[in-house]
């Protein structure tokens, strides 16, 4: 059975599922990646869309227990602002889309 999956689209979303997986002693995933554009559904960055098939495949090695969190960043504008609160968060510190950390706790 695959790992836990959920979409997050705010930092106190985040901050939220961090902390319970936190206290369940759960392996936590996080993509951060471009907004979904609601007209195709995709991301607006090519890169994060190139990049689906590469995590569905890593996926696949992960625990049921483990936990993947898909951290919308927001639209181009806002990810391209220098004081973007995932960019400039003193643990995350996203400096390109996508990346993907792996916390333990």
């Amino acid at each position: 059975m695959p790992m836990e999956q959920l979409l997050v689209q705010s930092l106190d979303e985040l901050t939220t599922q961090i902390d319970t997986a936190c206290q369940k002693g759960r392996r936590v995933y996080l993509y951060f990646s471009g907004s979904t554009d609601l007209t195709t559904g995709d991301s607006w960055s090519p890169e994060c869309c190139q990049c689906e098939g590469v995590l569905e495949q890593a996926m696949k090695g992960t625990k049921e227990e483990d936990l993947f969190l898909m951290v919308e960043i927001g639209d181009q504008n806002e990810w391209n602002d220098a004081n973007n609160k995932y960019r400039t968060h003193p643990l995350y510190q996203v400096k390109q889309l996508p990346t993907l950390l792996s916390l333990s706790f």
